[in-house]
């Protein structure tokens, strides 16, 4: 019921009386008016002179975050008295307002009955003495910033049952029950016993002290026939007596004007349902676990704020670890972004933030105890955050190489291939549909940086072989045009040139060995063009080669850290657990029950 409330803060408004005054009867009556229905049941009842109520009993009002507590009734025929004052204590521990509900006026009896509620409010006052001594010598002001400077007394409300006396002073001027209550705790006891009288001096002064806050009201009886009193439990709550309904209406909205707003407050921090719900279990432990019945609710708060946040550090740790090693281990990032890395900066930017976001959010909602302690944890999954956020953008990087770079070595294939390129090639669309689909922006520059390098080493290749081919053409132009010039000269020769023709023949040899010079010298310069974009080719594969080689690097180094950063989280676990042997080992021997080894004594 309390964990449901979460982070809510939450008011508890307890019922503590003796046996058999009808305390479950009156919290049926008012949970029930205050979830605005009918008479509930949630609290058993009878009309047996047996107790129904054992221990204690919660139950919820929805929304308004009000929460009424049903203790075991004290001065039963087979009550312990120590019992009694412990669950009393408990609920004074817990709750906002504590509800005194006894039968009759206030006299001398009642008061030495209500001497087990001043146990319960010593035991309370206890704390503070107790609390103020936990000081802190470096904390500002002295005091203890894991503890409050007191505890958080609740406001004593006394009701009177089935009462049905005039309030009047000596002198006849009407009084309001507040104002009865705080003559008879002021007035002086009467009679001979002075050892009654000075218990019942002792009492009352005890409730003042200890309640600052108190006040007192008054019911009638529900109902005037006895037989209608012995089945109230069945009884619809239209048919109770109007003066009981009016009072009990009238304590309904006293009880929420003191509960609302005015949740229990611990180490100066307002509980919600959740940390009151670990308090209330350590305290019962505490409680059940000394035979003194003795209750710490310092350090039962101590307790719950260290182990809580700790829990709950230890989980979104885990929790933080196993969502990055999913998508490091290629899980779909979460929306918008719904794919797997390598993705752009900005969307993994993104996607941190958001998980940060909900990482922090959850936190918030679930951690409890001071701000100092909450830091504490906190500070821890920052740095699990901030490391984390740091290794993913390194796998994202490193991911994205690796698929460019196969992406680029088909496009490297595909731009130098001898046969007639085709646009279905699969291996000249890989890289461009990668760029399409957004990388790291380092990668992709990279990567675009290279494509580019090996476009222009092809243009330039290409340009080269172009340039060769169109030397050739001309020379075997040239060569043709003069052959068809001397067939067409010898044509128009007679014997007597045939001396110059034979001068011409010789002149074309010479002509014909130039221009396989020529040839030789295009080839030559062709060849050398191709060294030299091969040796450029070389160098930028040895940059590549000592990229690759400085990001192994770097990897294995990261390795190194987050082993190293594994082995002294290992060291500082083992150092904590010896401190902790140790100091069990200390307060083992201070209990003289075991002995120095550890042996278990027979």
């Amino acid at each position: 019921l309390l964990e449901s409330y979460g982070q809510r803060p939450v008011s508890v408004c307890s019922v503590c009386g003796p046996a058999r005054a009808g305390k479950s009867f009156l919290l049926n009556l008012l949970v029930g008016r205050t979830q605005g229905g009918h008479v509930s049941g949630q609290f058993a009842v009878g009309s047996t002179s047996e107790p129904c109520t054992n221990g204690l009993w919660l139950w919820g009002t929805g929304a308004s975050g009000v929460l009424f507590l049903d203790c075991e009734g004290f001065g039963s025929t087979d009550s312990d008295r120590s019992r009694d004052v412990r669950l009393m204590s408990l609920c004074m521990l817990i709750s906002s307002v504590f509800v005194l509900n006894t039968k009759g006026v206030l006299n001398e009896s009642l008061f030495k009955m209500a001497s087990l509620v001043t146990h319960a409010a010593e035991n309370l006052e206890s704390q503070t003495a107790t609390m103020n001594s936990n000081v802190s010598v470096g904390s500002p002001g002295g005091a203890s910033p894991n503890f409050p400077e007191e505890v958080d007394r609740p406001a004593l409300l006394w009701l009177l049952r089935d009462f049905v006396l005039d309030l009047t002073d000596e002198e006849g001027h009407t009084m309001t029950p507040d104002e009865y209550l705080e003559t008879t705790l002021r007035t002086r006891p009467r009679g001979n016993n002075n050892a009654d009288a000075g218990a019942t001096k002792e009492v009352k002064e005890t409730l003042m002290r200890s309640f600052p806050r108190r006040g007192c009201s008054t019911l009638v009886q529900p109902a005037t026939e006895e037989s209608v009193l012995e089945r109230l439990a069945d009884v619809p709550y239209e048919d109770l007596r109007t003066e009981f309904r009016r009072g009990l209406e009238a304590l309904q909205a006293r009880i929420l004007s003191l509960t609302l707003g005015s949740g229990k407050v611990v180490g100066g921090q307002p509980l919600g349902g959740l940390a009151l719900a670990k308090l209330l279990r350590r305290l019962v432990e505490s409680m059940n676990s000394h035979s003194s019945g003795l209750i710490s609710l310092g350090s039962a708060w101590d307790d719950v704020q260290y182990h809580g946040c700790e829990a709950l550090s230890l989980e979104l740790e885990e929790k933080i670890k196993d969502t990055f090693r999913a998508w490091a281990d290629g899980s779909p990032l979460p929306p918008p972004c719904g794919l797997p890395m390598p993705v752009r900066d900005d969307m993994l930017a993104r996607v941190m933030s958001d998980f940060k976001r909900r990482v922090l959010e959850d936190w918030h909602q679930r951690a409890i105890g001071s701000v100092a302690v909450q830091e504490e944890y906190l500070q821890e999954i920052h740095t699990l955050l901030d490391e984390g956020e740091v290794e993913l953008e390194r796998l994202n990087v490193v991911f994205a190489e690796d698929q460019l770079m196969e992406a680029t070595d088909q496009w490297k294939v595909w731009l130098t291939q001898e046969q007639d390129a085709s646009t279905q090639d699969v291996r000249s669309e890989t890289l461009p549909k990668l760029l399409d689909r957004g990388l790291p922006a380092l990668p992709v520059a990279r990567a675009a940086r290279e494509a580019v390098h090996l476009a222009r080493v092809e243009r330039i290749k290409w340009d080269g072989r172009l340039r060769a081919l169109q030397a050739e053409l001309r020379l075997t132009t040239a060569d043709l045009a003069s052959k068809t010039e001397a067939v067409n000269a010898s044509r128009r020769l007679d014997d007597a040139t045939l001396e110059q023709t034979r001068e011409i023949g010789r002149l074309l040899g010479q002509v014909e060995a130039l221009q396989s010079q020529a040839r030789e010298a295009i080839h030559r310069e062709k060849q050398l063009r191709d060294q030299a974009l091969e040796a450029e080719e070389n160098s930028r594969k040895v940059q590549r080669e000592h990229h690759e080689a400085l990001r192994k690097c770097e990897d294995l180094e990261a390795s190194v850290r987050r082993y190293q950063d594994q082995v002294n989280q290992m060291k500082e676990l083992d150092r904590i657990r010896r401190e902790e042997l140790a100091a069990e080992e200390i307060r083992r021997q201070a209990r003289g029950g075991q002995p120095k080894c550890g042996c278990t004594m027979m």
